[in-house]
């Protein structure tokens, strides 16, 4: 597939990705799974709003989507 994506648009392959957007991605190929994390991006938001108080959640999306 990714030999088709190269021949049919102009794209570089990078090799493997861990940022993007603000975005860290952990994958586990053994798992097959992927885990996508705002932290960078939320953490440099709330230093610079100030906050000082806030409640840490997690969140999931369900898998197969």
């Amino acid at each position: 597939m990714k030999a088709q994506l190269i021949n049919k648009f102009l794209i570089k392959d990078l090799d493997s990705v861990d940022f993007y957007l603000d975005i860290k991605v952990d994958k586990d190929r053994a798992k097959r799974t992927i885990y996508l994390t705002q932290t960078t991006a939320i953490d440099r938001i709330i230093k610079e709003l100030g906050i000082k108080d806030y409640k840490i959640i997690k969140t999931s999306i369900e898998s197969g989507l």
